[in-house]
């Protein structure tokens, strides 16, 4: 008390004094207020050997608690991790009123070539879409640290108060186990280039290909490179190869038709179809978006293992995670998804 009576004297005296700061490191570390010791010590340092520096430092890191030293950096990186999703959260909003109201007008303009924002509005999603991808990612270890703290804080607090309840111990380490399994599980997502049907053979089907040559020179884009024959009722188009390669235009594009989709399916309406699908290739709504598709399935990859563990609870910072940001992240992807369909729509009419 005598010492650090004495160090706050000289400081008050001589704030600046790098030796009324290097004896106020030591008043510091007898009242185990271990930031203002880190403070001090800098202030002390052109007046205190390297060695001598590094052993006080060494003995600061030794007796700080853990909880002292990184709490409020956690605390921070924490609030500022809520305020981006709240962000992403009030985007998802904006853009789904944006996207609705841009639907209602596309489906009324008449002219060819005006879009009233869409494809403005389209830019902006992929960008909050790139970004929120990137977020996840970035949340993974934040969320691992919560449920550590959670779980290994509630074991750690069961033999602090003496009374160890075996069952709860067991439960908490189980739990925790499971959601960091469940997020570690999650980041291996691999896409599939299995085909996804029987490849046609063009030479056998001439009349198609004439038709799907013909569609695509109407709507004015590449025509399709490979038709997959599927047994259920499907329709769809999707493009393959590396990133740089498919936003050139360059890309596999395929065509999957439904055997299911052809009975009693006239002409017309095929022709039609096949324009709105064209019109995917046109607007590239093909030629992009693995970043986010590969987080969206890492998400569902990690729900789905904290549910089959039995760790889908609200008291698991993991399974909060995913159902916060499924929603907020499905609402932006939804919304992207059915500007894309309206956009097609313009093109095949």
């Amino acid at each position: 008390e005598q010492m650090a009576g004495g160090a706050e004297a000289l400081l008050a005296a001589a704030p600046e004094s790098p030796m009324a700061n290097y004896v106020g490191v030591f008043a510091s570390l007898v009242n185990e207020d271990f930031p203002e010791a880190r403070a001090r010590l800098e202030k002390a340092r052109p007046a205190v050997p390297d060695e001598k520096y590094q052993q006080l430092v060494a003995l600061i890191d030794e007796h700080q608690p853990f909880t002292s030293r990184w709490g409020p950096a956690l605390a921070k990186v924490f609030v500022a991790w809520l305020a981006v999703f709240g962000v992403m959260a009030l985007l998802g909003l904006l853009l789904s009123a944006l996207t609705l109201s841009a639907a209602a007008r596309l489906a009324t303009e008449r002219q060819q070539h005006r879009d009233d924002g869409a494809k403005a509005l389209r830019a902006v999603y992929r960008l909050v879409m790139g970004l929120g991808a990137v977020f996840y990612y970035l949340s993974l270890p934040l969320i691992a640290l919560s449920v550590i703290g959670v779980f290994g804080g509630l074991v750690y607090l069961c033999f602090a108060v003496g009374s160890i309840p075996l069952k709860l111990v067991v439960i908490a380490v189980v739990v925790g186990g499971a959601s960091l399994f469940a997020l570690v599980k999650s980041l291996f997502v691999r896409g599939s280039d299995e085909d996804p049907g029987a490849r046609l053979d063009f030479a056998k089907a001439p009349k198609l290909k004439a038709l799907v040559d013909g569609v695509a020179a109407k709507v004015g884009t590449r025509t399709i490179d490979t038709v997959f024959i599927a047994p259920g009722t499907e329709l769809a188009v999707f493009e393959r190869g590396p990133l740089l390669k498919r936003l050139r235009g360059q890309g596999e594009r395929c065509l999957i038709i439904g055997r299911g989709v052809l009975d009693g399916f006239e002409l017309g309406g095929f022709r039609s179809v096949l324009a709105h699908e064209f019109g995917h290739f046109s607007n590239q709504d093909t030629a992009g978006g693995n970043v986010a598709l590969v987080a969206r399935q890492s998400l569902l990859k990690m729900g789905i293992a904290l549910a089959q563990s039995g760790a889908a609870g609200w008291y698991n910072p993991a399974w909060l995670f995913f159902r916060g940001y499924y929603a907020v992240y499905l609402r932006i992807s939804q919304g992207a998804s059915r500007l894309q369909e309206v956009l097609a729509d313009r093109v095949a009419i």
